[in-house]
């Protein structure tokens, strides 16, 4: 069920936080809630207590009338939202050390352990299952249908205790199995780190941070180019034609014609629902060009932010980078 968002303290009304809306269901909700204090001072964020296409559902009605600048989901609910959301999405993603603890708290359950993740959230566990001499079965699934037939598979084959996403744990305990979540406080708090590193890196782009989506036809509006020349007809035409199509476009030019409004108008016309995404290459040094485009892990190189950093091609997954 879709709990009504609380209305916001005149403190939460900030209009330079960043506004993150988490989506998940089962346990997962409980582990948000506990983590989610932590960033209140950091950005504006709410819980949208659904799962799949109710919450694509909820999250397209709040959009014509709210501000969301980046959304946080797991496991299979993470896999569906992407692609069906006019934003950017961060999954909440198990490390290793969530893993061995999980581990470690299903052995002492029992000995015959299940491991259950989605097919796009798959932890290394053969180093763990090597070390701490645990007999386990891993199984991974796309569909709910495919979830179920997972832990019904590890019943059947005499597993005693499942670890899984939250999905994963619901279907083990409607099957009369125990089950331990994956995620912990610190996976969580990590996409809380990269959701809000995202938002830097879309403002720091030139991204529209919290403003509303648009359909590709109102967008490309906003950029309209001007002019009825046969010329302008011509760039025009081959907007149109190259638009459509999922491939790299050069476009041309020399200094102030108007690279970046074609690039705007190619990613109007083309439909794709995630961000432009904009970055002038000449601005930034050659050592530092990788990691603006892919990003870093805490510790990369001195100097390093601590937590890392998103790169411009994750932030615009979905969309368009533009390279100057």
């Amino acid at each position: 069920m879709y709990l009504p968002r609380s209305p916001l303290r005149h403190t939460d009304a900030d209009p330079g936080r960043p506004v993150i809306w988490t989506v998940s269901v089962s346990r997962l909700t409980g582990l948000l809630g506990d983590v989610i204090p932590e960033f209140d001072r950091r950005a504006r964020i709410e819980q949208i207590n659904l799962g799949f296409e109710e919450a694509v559902d909820v999250i397209g009605q709040r959009l014509r009338r709210e501000h969301c600048d980046v959304v946080i989901a797991g496991g299979s609910n993470a896999a569906w939202l992407r692609g069906r959301l006019e934003l950017p999405l961060v999954p909440i993603q198990a490390n290793g050390f969530d893993l061995m603890e999980a581990l470690a708290r299903a052995r002492r359950i029992a000995s015959r352990i299940g491991l259950v993740t989605h097919a796009s959230d798959v932890p290394v566990f053969s180093n763990f299952q090597q070390s701490f001499g645990l007999d386990i079965e891993h199984r991974r699934f796309v569909t709910r249908e495919d979830a179920r037939d997972c832990i019904a598979d590890l019943r059947a084959n005499g597993i005693e205790v499942i670890v899984g996403t939250g999905m994963a744990i619901d279907h083990a305990e409607q099957a009369g199995l125990p089950g331990v979540l994956l995620y912990s406080a610190d996976s969580v708090r990590q996409a809380f780190e990269h959701a809000l590193e995202l938002t830097q890196t879309l403002a720091r782009s030139g991204g529209n941070r919290s403003a509303p989506r648009r359909r590709p036809a109102a967008r490309a509006d906003t950029y309209e180019l001007l002019g009825d020349s046969d010329a302008m007809a011509q760039v025009r035409a081959q907007i149109a034609l190259y638009a459509p199509h999922d491939s790299t476009v050069l476009v041309s030019g020399e200094t102030g014609t108007g690279k970046e409004l074609v690039a705007r108008q190619l990613h109007a016309a083309s439909g794709r629902r995630g961000r432009f995404v904009a970055l002038n290459c000449g601005a930034i040094s050659e050592s530092l060009l990788e990691a603006e485009l892919f990003g870093y892990s805490d510790g990369a190189f001195t100097g390093a932010r601590r937590g890392g950093r998103v790169g411009l091609v994750e932030a615009a997954d979905g969309g368009t980078l533009f390279l100057d």
